[in-house]
């Protein structure tokens, strides 16, 4: 079920593990066009950081934590093509600008290697 969830262009876990259950299923290409594409999102949305006016307000996720989950993404999908130093680097990033991203940290510490 997970390796038939659409995926959109947000920055989202959902990446990760369709990549994962497309691999498994000996789907390989596919599994790592779509880590790949986390990358490639996740380094955009750090490039091309919007101002948000609500941020301000505390309405919406401030400048930090919209890179936080970015690079969070980014760790995803270099986890996901086993690039390990890569991976931690990005989740170290993560919790650098967020110290309370649970998932980055978790990751960073190798509780989630599947």
């Amino acid at each position: 079920m997970s390796a038939d969830q659409r995926l959109n262009n947000t920055l989202s876990d959902v990446y990760y593990f369709k990549a994962m259950s497309l691999s498994k299923l000996g789907e390989e290409m596919e599994s790592e066009k779509i880590l790949k594409e986390m990358i490639s999102l996740g380094k955009q949305r750090i490039s091309n950081a919007e101002v948000d006016f609500f941020a301000k307000f505390g309405e919406k996720d401030t400048p930090d934590d919209r890179a936080a989950n970015a690079w969070h993404l980014i760790g995803l999908g270099y986890k996901g093509l086993d690039k390990t130093a890569k991976s931690k680097e990005a989740f170290a990033k993560a919790v650098e600008l967020n110290i309370n991203h649970v998932w980055a940290k978790a990751n960073l510490d190798g509780m989630f290697d599947l």
